[in-house]
């Protein structure tokens, strides 16, 4: 990131259920790295499937499919 800036990241199911809030605070700019540990926010482990990922940060938003196997 380029400089300090409010960031979310999110895990959807396939349906589109909101699964886990990995991160929603302001960064510094600089490169970051999260690690999921495949969990929801209850702290459950979810099962192996297509997940999507939402990456908000300034007025950027991605959105990009990932697969968990377990």
């Amino acid at each position: 990131m380029p400089k300090k800036e409010d960031v979310s990241l999110k895990i959807y199911n396939i349906k589109g259920q909101l699964v886990r809030i990995l991160i929603e605070e302001k960064l510094d700019a600089g490169k970051h790295s999260i690690i999921w540990n495949g969990q929801n926010d209850n702290g459950k482990e979810i099962s192996s499937g297509i997940y999507f990922y939402q990456l908000k940060s300034g007025k950027e938003n991605k959105i990009n499919k990932m697969l968990l196997l377990r």
